[in-house]
């Protein structure tokens, strides 16, 4: 059974919540397994709807919610066979097809007899334009992919290891070196693997990366699958803007190119033509954007320019699925001649909007590009990330390290302080947190981290 951090709100929620719970993320992040599992825990009578397996329920909710709360309630009783209990939770999943069920939330609320947590697929897609949002009686919960903490705690790292760990990126004083060389080797591992449940549960338990693949394709299959349902734009379209993530992330940049997208073709795709296709990718959340910043001055969002960006997958290991055997294979043995830069950039990516971190990126002709930029204590602190032996060599961060407290150089080398710049190494992204988790681990074993 997977540690996620997010068990601990929804059961906190579900112990003491009074607004409705809406749990967003993208297709396969393990939302509906993880409420499940809390409402067996939580002892409490609940029902659970899914709403695409009862597509006569979904019609009769949306139905329902024109006529008030009493007539959602009554549907709900009919479908349940059974009076609801006072404080009985209801589940309802795939909660897109009766999406005006979400505006109704604030009438079943007040009413105050059942506590309702909502789940869905492209929610970020299907909601978006909703008459009425119930602020004030709906509470959102976003739900990753693992990230790595979470992945260490998989795979059987203990709370006094990672506790060691943090300690030392906090004091900036190095690793003991035995527990940095597995930590760096389960971090190859995790880039291989990714973060979705599916397919860290699969390594967990057999460490067979062929069938670790196979998940990953079924998953790439179904994120494919939804791009037919937007209405907006051409599926086509958005399969080949997905599609080119990955050879764009490989150049020197990593920056997204449209003119790729023209090359041996008679059409001629603009940023204005595809705007609504990059959007899509961002609410569904299969794709996370980083944005070009003008200035090196907060607020970032001041100067962001959203025609210039980077595009990272959702997940890294689907990243490094995409890239073939052959990457698979440097991952797991010899990295030397590997050209993994854009694994752990995406990684870094990931990290960072996991953690609360907007994502933006500055490029500069006068003092060289910084990979991520992101606020900390009400200033601007670069970030660069090396996947080589020259992590020291970083003509961005010496221009701009004049004008900030501090800089960060994340890379597989252990940890050292040279002025205001912070050598780590890349698995302490996971403490750069600007969200409220709580810190929970499992007993000491060490014998998983040198797979």
């Amino acid at each position: 059974m997977l540690y996620r951090k997010a068990h601990k709100s929804i059961a906190q929620w579900m112990s003491e919540g009074t607004n409705a719970l809406l749990v967003t993320g993208v297709r396969q992040a393990g939302k509906t397994y993880l409420i499940e599992r809390c409402l067996k825990e939580s002892g409490r009578p609940y029902l659970e709807f899914n709403l695409v397996e009862n597509p006569l329920l979904a019609k009769n909710l949306n139905e329902s919610c024109s006529r008030g709360a009493d007539a959602v309630m009554m549907a709900l009783r009919a479908y349940a066979g059974r009076p609801l209990e006072p404080g009985t939770i209801v589940f309802i999943d795939e909660v897109q097809e009766a999406r005006e069920l979400v505006t109704a939330m604030k009438f079943l609320v007040l009413k105050g007899k059942c506590r309702f947590i909502l789940s869905g697929s492209l929610l970020g897609v299907e909601l978006s334009n909703l008459r009425s949002a119930p602020v004030g009686y709906l509470s959102h919960l976003d739900l990753y992919p693992l990230d790595l903490e979470e992945w260490y705690i998989a795979s059987g790292l203990g709370e006094d290891v990672l506790a060691l760990v943090k300690a030392c990126f906090e004091e900036k004083r190095p690793v003991p070196e035995a527990f940095h060389l597995s930590l760096i080797e389960s971090f190859y591992r995790y880039l291989l693997v990714g973060g979705m449940p599916s397919a860290v549960s699969e390594f967990v338990e057999s460490q067979d990366v062929g069938k670790v693949a196979l998940i990953q394709d079924d998953i790439i299959r179904l994120y494919k699958g939804d791009f037919t349902k937007y209405e907006k734009a051409s599926h086509i379209h958005l399969t080949m803007l997905y599609d080119l993530v990955p050879a764009e992330l490989l150049k020197a940049n990593r920056r997204y190119y449209i003119d790729d997208l023209n090359r041996g073709k008679e059409s001629s795709y603009s940023y204005a033509r595809l705007e609504d296709g990059f959007e899509w990718l961002r609410v569904s959340g299969v794709a996370v954007p980083c944005l070009n910043v003008r200035d090196f001055e907060i607020p970032l969002l001041m100067s962001v320019k959203r025609s210039l960006f980077k595009l990272y997958y959702s997940d890294v290991g689907l990243l490094a699925r995409c890239y073939g055997p052959e990457t698979a294979l440097s991952l797991l043995g010899d990295r030397s001649q590997a050209n993994i830069g854009a694994l752990f950039e995406n990684f870094a990516a990931n990290e960072l909007d996991k953690h609360g971190y907007p994502l933006y990126y500055l490029n500069s002709k006068k003092r060289g590009e910084l990979d991520f930029i992101i606020e900390k204590g009400g200033a601007p602190v670069p970030i660069e990330i090396k996947s080589g032996s020259s992590h020291k060599v970083h003509r961005a961060i010496d221009n701009f390290a004049p004008d900030c407290k501090e800089a960060y150089v994340f890379s597989t080398h252990n940890v050292e302080v040279e002025g205001k710049i912070a050598y780590l190494p890349i698995y302490m992204l996971m403490f750069l947190d600007n969200r409220n988790y709580g810190f929970r681990a499992t007993a000491v074993d060490l014998s998983t981290l040198g797979l």
